[in-house]
C-alpha cells in the first residue's frame, strides 16, 4: 500500500540517531533474539552483509538496531538465516525470538520497518516462548518480504498459549512459503489466536507440499490436550482501510471470526473471494482480477476517493453502499445496489467489424460498420486507417474508396484501450474484353487489347493500348515506394514467350504478335540502404535489423550506429509492442501505462536491461493480449537445453511457446541462456520471427 507517511519516517530516523524512546519497549522481551545468525539480545547496531548475515556497526551506519528491550528496527535490511546449530531445527530462521527458561513466560517483539526489507531461509520469522504467550507486532511505514524456503516450515510463525500478530502503521508485508502456510498463528490449550491488520497491507501465499491444491496463506492452528475451544478464539481483525490478500485461510478446531473496527474496516481476499468488512475508503488503486469477486455486504461500505481508481476485471457485488468520487474502470460485472457519485467508466473490451473482407473494383466504395464491446462502454470513439492508401482509403465514418489494383488492410482502433479489428480490401482493375476492341475490316489491320496481370507494388501503362500486329508496344512500369520491378514477361495467345527489351529507364518494349498477348508484371519489396556502419553485409542479424528499421520498429543509437550487441531496455520493448498493437504512445510513460493496462508488464524497472526469458515472456503476454494462438508451445520440451533449469518458473510457458513457435532458438553453443541479457540484434531477430 502507498501509505508512506514521510513525516513519520523522518521522526523515526531522528529517534534512531538519538536512540529510541523507552516508551516503545515491550512488556516482556525475549532473552534470545537471533537475527541473520547473530544473537542481538544485548542490543546494538549492525549492518547486513551480501549473504544476509550481520556485522557489528554503530549508529552512524546500520541496517539493524535492537534496543535490548523488545524493539527491533530494520532499515533496508536483507536478512538470511545462517544455520546456528544451537537453535535446533530452527537454525536457519532469519529472525528467531524465544525464551529459553522452561517457565510460563510471555514474550513480545516489535519490528519497526523503514524502507524495503527482506527476511528469508527456513522460517523467516519465528516467535515462541518455552511457555506462555507470544506477541509479534510489525509496524511501518516501510515494507517487508518474508520468504520461507523448502527447508523450513512457513513464513511468519507465532506460537504461544495466547498468540497475536499485529501489522500496522502503513506496513506493507508480503509473506511467501515454499512448503507450508505463509502466516501461522498457533494457540495452545484454550488460548486465543489473533491476527490484526490496521492501516496496513498483508499478502500471504502458502504452499503445502502434501496438499498443493489447497494451500494455506493464513493458518490459525490449535495445539494441546483439549479441543474444547471457546467461540471467537480464532480471530482476524481488519481496520484502517487495510487490504489482505491470501490464497487460502483456515482455522483448526474452531471457526474463524473476521471482524472490522467500527470506524473503519478493510478488504480481505481469501483466494479469489474478496469481502469488504466495515466502512472502507481505498487508499490506493485496486485491481480485481478476472477470476476474482469483491462482495460488499449489507453492513459494509466501500468508497473510492478522488484520485483513486478501482479496476474491475471480475465481479463486484454491491449489497451495501458503493460510493465513487474517483474512477471505476469496469471490464467485468457490477451487480447489486446502485452506485453513489461518479458513474462507472465502462471500459472497452473489444471491437469487431461487420465485414472482414471486401472485393471492390477501382473507383468502387463500401461502408464498414464497427461494433464496440461492451454495449454500455463509456467511450465508443474509434479511428480508421488504411495500410495501403494508394490502393484504398477510408474516411472517419468507415467508408472505403478503392483507387488502384492491390490489397489494403483497413483497421479500426478504439480510443479506449486501443483495441483493433481489420478488414482486408481487394481491389481489381476493370475487366478488359476478350476479343479485339476494333474489329477487322477490309482496309485496316485488326488491333489487340492485351490482358494485364499486375501484382501488388506498382502500376503498368501500355502504349498503344490496342496495338496492331508488328507494332512496337511500350510498357511504362512504375513501382510503389518501397518496391522494385521483379519481372516483366509477355506471352502470346499460344502461351509462347514474346521477347521483351528492358530500356533501363522504367520502360519495356516488345513487338506485338498477331493475336492477343498476356502481360505479367511482378514487384518485390526493397530493403532500404543500411545506414548503420556497425551492421555489415555479413552480420548474422542484418536482414532482421533492416526489416525492423524499415518498418519503424527500431532506430539506431546514433545516425550511423545501431549497437547490435548492446542491451535493450524494458521501456523500449513496451514502446515497440504498443506500436505493433496499433497504438501510438506519445512517450515512454504512455508506453509503460499501456503495458501495465494490457497485462504485459508490471511496469517496474523501465530502464533495466531485458533478459532472454523476460523478452520471451513479454512477447508471450503480448500475443495473448492480441488474441493470438499460443498453444503451439504447450508440448515443447525445452529440457533438451542443458541450462533449461536456469529458467525462472514464471518464464517456462513463455519459453516453451517461443521455442515451439520458432521465435527463440538456442545460442551458438547450444544453450537456452534464459538469464542472459537480450541484445538489440537478438530482439530484432525475435521480433521479425514473431511478427512476420
Amino acid at each position: 500500500m502507498k501509505r508512506r507517511f514521510w513525516s513519520v519516517c523522518l521522526a523515526l530516523a531522528l529517534c534512531w540517531t538519538l536512540l529510541p524512546a523507552p516508551a516503545l519497549a515491550a512488556d516482556v522481551a525475549p532473552n534470545e533474539l537471533w537475527v541473520g545468525g547473530t544473537n542481538v539480545v544485548q542490543g546494538g547496531y549492525w549492518t547486513t552483509n551480501a549473504d544476509g548475515s550481520l556485522t557489528a556497526s554503530d549508529n552512524s551506519h546500520y541496517n539493524v538496531y535492537y534496543d535490548g528491550n523488545g524493539n527491533l528496527w530494520l532499515d533496508n535490511a536483507n536478512i538470511v538465516g545462517q544455520g546456528v546449530g544451537t537453535l535446533d531445527n530452527h537454525g536457519f530462521t532469519g529472525i528467531y525470538a524465544y525464551y529459553t527458561e522452561q517457565t510460563e513466560t510471555d514474550i513480545a517483539l516489535t519490528i519497526h520497518l523503514t524502507g524495503d526489507n527482506s527476511v528469508s531461509n527456513g522460517y523467516p520469522i519465528y516467535v515462541a516462548p518455552w511457555g506462555g504467550s507470544a506477541s509479534l507486532t510489525i509496524t511501518g511505514p516501510g515494507s517487508l518480504t518474508a520468504t520461507g524456503t523448502v527447508g523450513g516450515n512457513g513464513g511468519i510463525f507465532v506460537r504461544g498459549d495466547t498468540s497475536s500478530l499485529t501489522i500496522e502503521n502503513g506496513a506493507d508485508v508480503t509473506v511467501n512459503s515454499a512448503r507450508s502456510s505463509a502466516v501461522t498463528i498457533v494457540a495452545h490449550n484454550e488460548g486465543t489466536g489473533t491476527l490484526t491488520v490496521d492501516n496496513a497491507t498483508l499478502r500471504a501465499y502458502g504452499y503445502v507440499i502434501d496438499d498443493p491444491d489447497d494451500p494455506y496463506g493464513i493458518c490459525f492452528s490449535y495445539r494441546g490436550s483439549s479441543s474444547n475451544i471457546v467461540d471467537g478464539s480464532r480471530a482476524l481483525r481488519v481496520s484502517g482501510n487495510s487490504i489482505i490478500h491470501t490464497n487460502y485461510m483456515q482455522a483448526t478446531y474452531s471457526e474463524l471470526y473476521i471482524s472490522a473496527a467500527t470506524e473503519s474496516g478493510g478488504i480481505v481476499f481469501d483466494g479469489s473471494e474478496g469481502t469488504v468488512y466495515g466502512d472502507v475508503a481505498l487508499q490506493e488503486d485496486l485491481t480485481i482480477g478476472a477470476d476474482e469477486t469483491l462482495t460488499i455486504p449489507a453492513t459494509a461500505s466501500l468508497t473510492i476517493p478522488s484520485g483513486v481508481t478501482l479496476t474491475n476485471n471480475g465481479t463486484v457485488t454491491n449489497g451495501g453502499t458503493l460510493t465513487n468520487s474517483g474512477t471505476i474502470d469496469n471490464y467485468g460485472n457490477v451487480t447489486g445496489n446502485g452506485i453513489t457519485g461518479t458513474p462507472i467508466n465502462h471500459k472497452v473490451t473489444d471491437v469487431s467489424l461487420d465485414k472482414t473482407s471486401l472485393a471492390l473494383d477501382v473507383g468502387g466504395t463500401a461502408q464498414l460498420t464497427a461494433t464496440v464491446q461492451p454495449e454500455e462502454a463509456t467511450n465508443k470513439n474509434v479511428t480508421w486507417t488504411s495500410g495501403a492508401p494508394t490502393v484504398a482509403t477510408v474516411d472517419n465514418t468507415g467508408k472505403v474508396t478503392a483507387h488502384s489494383a492491390g490489397t489494403a488492410a483497413i483497421t479500426v482502433t478504439t480510443a479506449d484501450g486501443a483495441h483493433t479489428a481489420q478488414c482486408t480490401v481487394t481491389v481489381t482493375a476493370p475487366v478488359t474484353p476478350e476479343e479485339p476492341v476494333t474489329p477487322p475490316s477490309d482496309d485496316s489491320e485488326p488491333t489487340y487489347s492485351p490482358s494485364l496481370d499486375v501484382g501488388d507494388g506498382g502500376t503498368v501503362q501500355v502504349n498503344p493500348r490496342t496495338p496492331e500486329a508488328g507494332e512496337e508496344v511500350t510498357l511504362t512500369v512504375t513501382p510503389d515506394e518501397g518496391y522494385a520491378v521483379e519481372e516483366v514477361s509477355v506471352t502470346d495467345r499460344d502461351g509462347d514467350e514474346v521477347e521483351v527489351t528492358d530500356n533501363g529507364d522504367g520502360t519495356y518494349t516488345f513487338e506485338q504478335p498477331r493475336g492477343r498477348v498476356t502481360i505479367e508484371v511482378t514487384f518485390r519489396e526493397t530493403v532500404p540502404a543500411m545506414p548503420f556502419a556497425d551492421v555489415p553485409e555479413d552480420h548474422w542479424a542484418r536482414d532482421a535489423i533492416a526489416w525492423a528499421y524499415e518498418n519503424g520498429y527500431v532506430s539506431g543509437t546514433s545516425a550511423a550506429a545501431f549497437s547490435p550487441g548492446a542491451s535493450i531496455s524494458r521501456q523500449q520493448v513496451w514502446m515497440i509492442l504498443a506500436r505493433l498493437s496499433g497504438g501510438a504512445p506519445a512517450d515512454m510513460a504512455a508506453a509503460r501505462a499501456w503495458a501495465v493496462e494490457s497485462g504485459i508488464s508490471d511496469g517496474t524497472a523501465p530502464g533495466g536491461a531485458v533478459t532472454r526469458q523476460q523478452l520471451a515472456a513479454l512477447l508471450f503476454r503480448f500475443a495473448q493480449s492480441q488474441g493470438m494462438d499460443v498453444s503451439v508451445g504447450e508440448d515443447t520440451n525445452i529440457l533438451s537445453y542443458p541450462d533449461a533449469f536456469d529458467a525462472a518458473e514464471y518464464a517456462v510457458p513463455a519459453l516453451q511457446w517461443a521455442c515451439g513457435a520458432g521465435v527463440l532458438y538456442g545460442t551458438s553453443d547450444g544453450r537456452l541462456d534464459p538469464q542472459g541479457t537480450a541484445t538489440r540484434a537478438q530482439f530484432a531477430v525475435m521480433l521479425e520471427r514473431f511478427w512476420r
